[in-house]
């Protein structure tokens, strides 16, 4: 019984995350008139939230390895539930983005523990099959995030988005409490408290690297201090790598690392896949309303399509790791190989493409991306080892919102090339439809190599 209700937790947990992570996107317009907000600044609600999870996870992974990871799992569900109340509240747009920080540092906290607490102690082939529930959790509440949260700002107002993300926070967050209470204290047995505990500069050099990267990803098109930030976080980067190497207590053990390439390569391709999802909903959102003339509301339920077909594919594709002996890797390469199929579909997308056309090639897109997820998930963990599985846990987190912020990075920089100062939603169809065939045909590239590096690297 306890089992299932930290099944439960992680995967509400999941969903939630997930969830508000797309919901507000589509009260945006509405948050940025009430509070008189220009483009630059709402579009901080989206990075404040996108730069914690991506710089924190690490560090919240390695601090639940000296201690209980469902303390920390639990301060997540609890920071997540009272950041998401007092989204309800806010009057000012400097208080919403401290609150959308907030909701990625529980973001983190849950994305740093959550996996690992899911699997561990499992056998490979239960594994599996949670693997996909968590997969299908995920992409449930990419679903339903835009289409829930539009709904909610339209008829009852964007708060009110909160208000369901408060809700469902809660009901994690008391479960976890419950598994607190009946978990006996316990030595995760790795690492020994008090002897690799990271060192301070390590953990500052490590958060402001990846912060800085992120945020320049997320901002590349805003000018020259994008461009100025990516640069700071390669430079805190090769900083912190140093440091690293020199380190008795480091963050993230690179020597022990250095002799699992395996690992490495399949979070690249987690980044590869992440980016090429992302992207092709992100441009194909614009694309379907200014280059084919579709309503806003018709374009949402377009795109619900995707992580719909995600949802439902992840937990056969679970299964399938589950009851036959096909190697996930083999799986991981023909998930990332169609991603990049589809996004070559797309590059050739025109205003005169029916609604099939589009709806298939966004259901070979969620098929693909949900076959890639699952079986990279468990390389991922397996190539790390079973003591360094919830460094595994933390890294998939970060590499997945990385992959996310590469494609932002990569839209803009497309535009930029072919649309100068013109703002992609100013677009002509025409120029917008040239964006689209540069960065899809881009990602379908990086795809092929993904697919490359998943069949010649064995675990």
């Amino acid at each position: 019984m306890k089992k299932r209700l930290e099944q439960g937790v992680i995967l509400l947990g999941t969903f939630l995350v997930a969830f508000m992570g797309s919901a507000l996107n589509p009260a945006i317009p509405s948050i940025a008139g009430e509070f008189h907000a220009g483009a630059s600044q709402s579009g901080w609600i989206v990075t404040a939230y996108m730069v914690t999870c991506t710089a924190l996870p690490v560090p919240f992974g390695r601090w639940a390895e000296q201690t209980e990871p469902k303390k920390i799992l639990a301060g997540g569900l609890g920071i997540f539930t009272a950041a998401s109340i007092g989204g309800i509240f806010i009057s000012s747009m400097a208080l919403l983005l401290g609150i959308r920080a907030l909701q990625g540092i529980g973001t983190a906290m849950i994305y740093s523990t959550g996996m690992w607490i899911l699997i561990r102690g499992a056998d490979e082939d239960i594994r599996a099959k949670l693997l996909g529930y968590s997969s299908a959790a995920m992409y449930l509440g990419l679903a339903s995030g835009p289409a829930a949260g539009g709904i909610l700002n339209q008829y009852l107002g964007w708060r009110m988005i909160f208000a369901a993300a408060a809700v469902f926070s809660a009901v994690a967050f008391s479960g976890s409490l419950m598994i607190l209470k009946h978990t006996k204290p316990a030595n995760p047995g790795f690492p020994v408290p008090g002897k690799t505990s990271p060192s301070g500069s390590s953990l500052i050099l490590y958060a402001s690297a990846a912060a800085a990267f992120t945020a320049g990803l997320q901002l590349i098109s805003a000018g020259w201090w994008g461009w100025m930030a990516v640069t700071g976080g390669v430079v805190l980067i090769v900083l912190y790598t140093v440091r690293e190497k020199q380190a008795e207590r480091p963050l993230i053990p690179l020597k022990q690392l250095r002799k699992r390439p395996a690992l490495g390569i399949h979070c690249i391709s987690s980044i590869i896949s992440c980016g090429v999802n992302f992207v092709i909903n992100y441009l194909l959102s614009l694309y379907l309303q200014i280059g084919m003339g579709i309503s806003p509301q018709k374009a949402g339920l377009l795109l619900i399509l995707s992580p719909a077909v995600q949802a439902v594919t992840s937990v056969g594709v679970g299964k399938v790791m589950m009851q036959t002996r096909v190697s996930p890797r083999i799986l991981a390469a023909v998930g990332i190989l169609g991603s990049g199929g589809a996004a070559l579909w797309f590059s050739q997308i025109n205003g005169q493409w029916p609604v099939w056309a589009i709806c298939m090639g966004l259901g070979a897109a969620g098929f693909f991306s949900a076959m890639f997820t699952a079986p990279n998930t468990m390389e991922i963990m397996t190539a790390a080892g079973k003591e360094r599985m919830n460094l595994a846990s933390a890294l998939i987190s970060t590499v997945r919102s990385l992959g996310n912020s590469t494609g932002v990075a990569s839209a803009s920089l497309a535009s930029s090339f072919l649309l100068g100062q013109a703002r992609l939603s100013e677009a002509k169809p025409e120029l917008l439809s040239e964006v689209l065939k540069l960065v899809f045909s881009f990602w379908a590239v990086l795809c092929i190599l993904g697919f490359i590096m998943e069949l010649r690297k064995k675990v």
